[in-house]
């Protein structure tokens, strides 16, 4: 009723450590030098998937194994390398896997990496988590949230492919929004990349908060050094555009330089890479961030400017010069605002069109209501009935 292999016993249960195994980690030695502790790491680092907050236990330990830091072996090592030693005694189970039972897969991000956790009737069925690369760590959070459920979806394509009953949380709201938009909407070409391989699935996400999402969150935490084959994602995908602002090179560096200057885009900035705060404290920091905190789940940044979906957010300082330009040849009003609602946005953008409009000395001069249409002549016929006149009334 039962057989092992590799490591693992498989019976009818599922899934747990050999003993003969635990037995070998039960009579590991403390590691004398950095090669001997890499040996026990990757050793132990074999039944991982049985230890969902491995990555917060063997911290202290991967601390030694950074570069200019002398091997001191103390204490607190020794009662690391024992609390290992206990939690793979206990010989934690993962159930089989059951194609006919609901889902529930939960991913997190940390700073450093991703993690996921799989369950069935609520039994771990499969854990799992890799470290970021040097250029995923420089990424948003909500660009490494999507990355987490990207790597969980192909990391579990024998599970999840096929699979009508799947259901992904994540502590990250604004990724609920970005998921459901379609791709000419998202203007940050990581996502489009991400959400595009994530095609194969179907999924419904959901969020949980971070405080419910244990598992997953202590797997994200797992900073074990692991590279990905993949290239930067963000020179993959590329999209028509239908409405483009073309600005000079100079003017583009104007932009980025107004925005890092802006009390309220700065604060943006600094959100969008991190976490969004409560409205109290947005409230006392003043503002129109409380207005952009409603508009969160539709803000992107890229390349230090911030988009409300495809339209530029303006930095206060350029805004002027902005509704010039576009009422630079002086269209109506309507027409002006339309052409605003296309490219660009910020806080009351209608009421500064129809105050500048309002001003303009041309457009008041030429408007059309200021114009008396000329009375038009017309031959007096010479018999009756040859000109008929006709009119439409409701």
């Amino acid at each position: 009723n039962e057989v092992k292999f590799i490591g693992f016993k498989f019976n009818s249960e599922g899934m747990s450590t050999d003993s003969d195994r635990v037995k070998a980690v039960q009579e590991l030695s403390m590691p004398k030098n950095k090669t001997e502790l890499q040996s026990l790491l990757g050793f132990v680092n074999y039944l991982r998937a049985f230890i969902p907050n491995y990555s917060e236990i063997i911290s202290p330990l991967r601390d030694l194994l950074k570069r200019n830091i002398e091997f001191r072996w103390e204490k607190n090592h020794t009662d690391v390398v024992e609390k290992l030693k206990g939690l793979i005694s206990e010989r934690t189970k993962l159930a089989n896997f059951d194609p006919n039972k609901p889902i529930n897969l939960e991913c997190d991000s940390s700073k450093d990496a991703i993690g996921f956790a799989l369950f069935q009737d609520d039994q771990p069925v499969h854990y799992g988590s890799r470290s970021l690369t040097d250029c995923e760590q420089n990424w948003a959070q909500i660009e490494k949230e999507y990355l987490a459920i990207t790597y969980a979806c192909q990391k579990l394509h024998n599970y999840l492919f096929g699979h009508k009953s799947v259901t992904i949380f994540t502590d990250h709201s604004p990724l609920l929004a970005i998921h459901t938009k379609n791709f000419d909407k998202i203007k940050n070409n990581r996502l489009k990349n991400l959400k595009l391989k994530l095609l194969h699935y179907d999924f419904s996400l959901k969020y949980k908060p971070g405080k419910e999402l244990y598992s997953a969150d202590l797997l994200s935490r797992n900073i074990i050094p692991t590279r990905s084959s993949e290239p930067d994602s963000g020179d993959i995908i590329h999209s028509l555009c239908c409405n483009e602002l073309v600005v000079s090179s100079e003017k583009m560096d104007l932009f980025v330089q107004e925005t890092s200057k802006d009390p309220v885009l700065k604060h943006i900035l600094e959100y969008y890479h991190s976490q969004w705060p409560n409205r109290h404290t947005l409230n006392q920091i003043g503002g129109d961030l409380v207005h952009f905190h409603n508009l969160r789940n539709d803000i992107t940044v890229e390349g230090g400017l911030v988009y409300l979906n495809q339209r530029l957010v303006v930095p206060t300082s350029l805004r002027a010069m902005m509704v010039d330009l576009l009422h630079e040849t002086h269209l109506g009003l309507e027409k002006c605002k339309a052409k605003a609602r296309q490219l660009i946005y910020w806080p009351s953008i209608n009421s500064q069109v129809e105050n500048t409009i309002s001003k303009c000395y041309v457009c008041q001069r030429f408007s059309r209501k200021n114009i008396k249409e000329q009375l038009i002549n017309h031959d007096i016929p010479d018999t009756p009935f040859s000109k008929i006149g006709l009119d439409v009334a409701e």
